[in-house]
């Protein structure tokens, strides 16, 4: 989100930081090379045992190395916040405050339209 906002709205920086008031565990957890990496090894050993299943291999190895690093990415994400106990209408207020009469580009939405077929 940052590297689409933040250039538009440079305003919103501080909110990505990670002792934000509101954001900041969770940009910390978003920031985190150690989560990241974790992630990316799941997804490797996911990929392997699915790949050893379809083979009808076995695959207990790999089993084994995605529940650990399953296991290790859960408990990091639970020493962290997730976005959804954010209290999402604080950070809202937030970014009015920010933005307030700042020449901001703006998102226009078309209204909404049915097309009935006879």
């Amino acid at each position: 989100a940052e590297r689409f906002l933040c250039p538009s709205a440079p305003a919103l920086k501080p909110m990505f930081a990670v002792d934000h008031p509101l954001l900041g565990s969770v940009n910390a957890m978003e920031q985190s090379s150690q989560l990241s990496e974790l992630k990316a090894k799941v997804a490797q050993f996911q990929a392997e045992m699915m790949r050893l299943r379809n083979q009808g291999s076995d695959d207990k190895h790999a089993k084994a190395m995605l529940t650990m690093y399953s296991q290790q990415m859960e408990e990091m994400k639970r020493g962290g916040s997730d976005i959804d106990v954010v209290p999402l209408w604080d950070v809202d207020e937030e970014v009015a405050q920010r933005c307030a009469g700042r020449p901001l580009p703006s998102l226009d939405f078309a209204p909404d339209m049915t097309i009935v077929r006879s």
